[in-house]
């Protein structure tokens, strides 16, 4: 439920701070847990540096799940070449972290396939989306097999 909170957050729509605050007036934890909120305006997460840490990623799966939008998953794809990054322990683990995300959520979410393929389709070359998918249907393949 959390990530919903984030993403209708970030995704700075003009309800955006109503929705939230009617989430957070009717849960407890959520309202303990994301009370912050209250003090500033919703900020389009799209504009925030992917470098501020994994949360951003979080906030971006909540957007796609609020909004149902290409954007968020574009935008974790483009972390994706950090998973080769040398010197930089937190541009790695958030390119490890948006590939594995990517390639679980692709498992589990036909629509998430769906962009990624379209995206692998308009840029054949890009071996980091090659990899999430071959992982993808790796997956898929498997839980078809059991």
């Amino acid at each position: 439920m959390g990530i919903l909170v984030l993403g209708i957050w970030y995704a700075d729509i003009p309800e955006s701070k109503k929705e939230v605050y009617d989430m957070l007036d009717s849960n407890k934890v959520l309202n303990a847990d994301f009370s912050y909120l209250r003090k500033g305006e919703p900020v389009d997460i799209l504009k925030i540096p992917l470098e501020q840490g994994a949360w951003t990623l979080d906030a971006l799966w909540g957007m796609f799940a609020a909004t149902g939008s290409k954007l968020p998953i574009k935008r974790i794809a483009s972390a994706l070449p950090w998973v080769d990054i040398k010197g930089n322990i937190n541009k790695l683990m958030i390119g490890g972290a948006a590939n594995w995300s990517l390639t679980s959520n692709a498992v589990q979410h036909k629509q998430v396939y769906s962009i990624l393929s379209e995206m692998y389709a308009n840029s054949p070359d890009n071996m980091y989306l090659s990899k999430v998918l071959n992982n993808a249907d790796k997956e898929l393949r498997k839980r078809t097999e059991n």
